[in-house]
């Protein structure tokens, strides 16, 4: 089924970490098999699932580099190994529980990164829930400074000149914090909304609170890692108020202080791998964040941060950011959205259909 890469199209290699998830897997595994594109290489590894995943892998694609980790060490150290291992000049990074909705998807992707030298990874609109709608929001394609982990391709060559993942931020913000680095070494990130992936969004393995806990210590780091020193009291004043309010509402006292003190405890380390970014790379970075960057003349001259900018951004995405009710809305559902991802909550429920094979 899998053929192998011909000279002129090149090697893509799918990469997943995964831990106890064994439908999900197989779902995925799936879909993938209807894609058009046949150079492909998979490369599953298995973070120290109870019962080895090999038999599923082994079931949908023989041929794939299944690798077992006796111990589980986090999905950032998992997919960080995943980038030296992988041999595809494009790397297809998904979760055990996202796949690419079209056929097409890898071919076009491909196409996509040929034809723009200079990208280094290119995100796809993602949706998050059981079942996809029949029709998606409408969503434009943009300069990025950022990715979602579970749907994105990276230039192989581009992901291992940064280095990969944080691996002690376990999880949360990662994805963030490595789209920083590619935007200082002079890599592209470029959302291109036309191939979607499917985030069913597994239940398995996953602890709100300590995700939010871990996304406030998280990005605290980052920042200090690569914000010019000029804005650090402003960006790092922010996020921890930002947090507090969040605590309010969600009544996560004692999280959101052991977000700050473990934060505290790794500040060190953060001051160690401290590289701030480039004035260029700030002005793209405050021009996506704030108003969005749309073209390559724009990229090459971003446009500067004005009040006005930032106020719009404030009253117009960030006061409608997707989040969790607070404890006092016993409504069901989370609420709000974002331009790169869709959300459950945003349809209509419709009737479940079975997917599996």
């Amino acid at each position: 089924m899998h053929l192998q890469p011909e000279s002129s199209y090149p090697l893509v290699s799918i990469m997943i970490a995964t831990k106890d998830r064994p439908d999900d897997l197989r779902r995925t595994l799936f879909e993938l098999s209807r894609q058009q594109y046949k150079p492909l290489e998979l490369v599953v590894i298995d973070d120290g699932s109870s019962v080895p995943l090999e038999s599923i892998v082994r079931e949908h694609w023989p041929e794939a580099n299944y690798i077992r980790r006796s111990e589980s060490a986090g999905q950032c150290r998992r997919r960080s190994e995943g980038f030296e291992i992988a041999r595809g000049e494009y790397i297809l990074q998904l979760d055990d529980d996202s796949h690419p909705v079209q056929a097409e998807a890898i071919s076009e992707a491909v196409r996509v990164m040929q034809s723009n030298p200079s990208f280094g990874g290119l995100s796809f609109y993602i949706f998050n829930g059981p079942q996809l709608p029949e029709k998606l929001q409408e969503a434009q394609p943009q300069y990025h400074a950022a990715f979602v982990g579970c749907g994105v391709m990276f230039r192989t060559t581009a992901v291992r000149q940064v280095g990969g993942y944080r691996e002690f931020f376990g999880n949360e913000w990662e994805e963030e914090e490595l789209g920083l680095r590619m935007l200082a070494a002079g890599w592209v990130i470029y959302f291109f909304p036309a191939l979607v992936i499917h985030h069913h969004v597994s239940v398995r393995n996953r602890k709100q609170e300590r995700t939010w806990m871990r996304q406030i210590r998280n990005k605290l780091w980052a920042i200090v890692m690569n914000t010019p020193a000029g804005r650090l009291p402003l960006e790092v004043s922010w996020v921890i108020l930002v947090g507090f309010l969040d605590a309010i509402r969600l009544f996560r006292f004692k999280s959101y202080f052991t977000a700050l003190i473990q934060f505290a405890g790794g500040f060190r380390r953060a001051l160690r791998l401290r590289k701030p970014m480039p004035e260029l790379a700030l002005r793209r970075y405050d021009a996506m964040r704030f108003s969005g960057i749309f073209t390559a003349q724009d990229y090459s001259s971003p446009p500067p941060r004005s009040n006005q900018a930032v106020w719009r951004w404030f009253t117009k995405s960030w006061l409608n950011r997707a989040r969790q009710r607070s404890v006092w809305d016993r409504r069901p559902g989370d609420i709000g959205g974002s331009p790169t991802v869709g959300f459950a909550h945003q349809y209509e429920a419709k009737p479940a259909a079975d997917t599996e094979p």
